[in-house]
């Protein structure tokens, strides 16, 4: 369970830096975007430990591991389905668009959906 742990610790550390910078919130596209990498790594971590699934090197070849990801959200976990496509859909967004994101959006990623994302998980 070591790429699991390594995973866990990885979304810690970026819910960590999240949370700082949503302290003064002058950098929302980079809370967002944080975010959802916390997000991937609590879902890579789930796909190990109840499926023994590692994204990195089981997507199939003519797929984006993105959208692998994504997949396998919607089929096995359908109740954050919702939460991490917004996460998803939003940093790409900031990322690749210039989309100059909201207060309300910087704080619902992280205090709405990577919340849930994190609560629907549980980790240790």
């Amino acid at each position: 369970m070591q790429k699991y742990d390594e995973h866990i610790n990885q979304a810690k550390h970026n819910e960590n830096l999240a949370s700082e910078l949503l302290q003064t919130l002058t950098y929302k596209d980079w809370i967002i975007t944080i975010c959802f990498y916390s997000a991937l790594h609590y879902v890579d971590a789930e796909l190990l430990k109840r499926l023994n699934v590692d994204p990195e090197i089981s997507h199939p070849e003519d797929r984006s591991i993105h959208s692998y990801r994504e997949d396998m959200v919607r089929t096995f976990f359908k109740k954050v389905f919702e939460d991490y496509r917004f996460l998803s859909v939003l940093s790409r967004s900031t990322r690749y668009h210039c989309y100059t994101p909201t207060d309300t959006e910087a704080k619902d990623s992280f205090n709405l959906h990577l919340v849930n994302i994190k609560n629907f998980f549980n980790p240790r």
